[in-house]
This record gives C-alpha cells, sequence and structure tokens, in this order.
C-alpha cells in the first residue's frame, strides 16, 4: 500500500491589524459619520461654512504670494542677544 505524504496542517495565521485599523482610525470614523449626519440636517448651514473656508483658503493663498513678491530680495536681520544673527531673505517659488 503506497502512503502519501502528510501535509501541513494549515492553522489561523494571525496577522497584525492593518494600519488603518487603529484607535484614531475608528475615532476619525465616528467623526466623519457625525459630521455628515450634521451636514444632511443643517445643508445651508454646512454649505456656508463649506464657502467661507474655501474662500479663508483662497485670501491666504493670494494674500502669501503677494507679501512674498513685496517682501522679494528684503535682508531683515534678528539679533538674538549673546547667540546669533539671523538673516532671513523672502524669494517667491
Amino acid at each position: 500500500m503506497r502512503q502519501q505524504p502528510r501535509t501541513p496542517r494549515t492553522s489561523i495565521v494571525s496577522e497584525p491589524p492593518s494600519a488603518s485599523a487603529t484607535i484614531g482610525g475608528g475615532f476619525a470614523f465616528v467623526a466623519l459619520v457625525i459630521a455628515l449626519l450634521w451636514a444632511v440636517s443643517y445643508p445651508v448651514l454646512a454649505a456656508s461654512i463649506v464657502l467661507v473656508g474655501a474662500a479663508a483658503v483662497g485670501v491666504v493663498r493670494t494674500g502669501g504670494r503677494a507679501l512674498a513678491r513685496r517682501l522679494h530680495g528684503r535682508i531683515t536681520e534678528l539679533s538674538i542677544p549673546g547667540v546669533a544673527t539671523v538673516r532671513i531673505s523672502v524669494s517667491p517659488n
């Protein structure tokens, strides 16, 4: 009689949890669900908040560029007594 080779038993392999399966990810998911439910309950207020946020980002980006153009080439020295003098120069990208 011919015997077949024994195959090793496969057991359940415990793999470490993925990076997204963390407590922080769980809290973020719950916060997102709550925010979506709030936005559905108050759509006009939610849309207003999103529009104000987008406008603020646009103003900051435009103002930052204008400030960089205005300060281009200007060198400012900051003296830290007893330590050093720091020279700061601004150049736009």
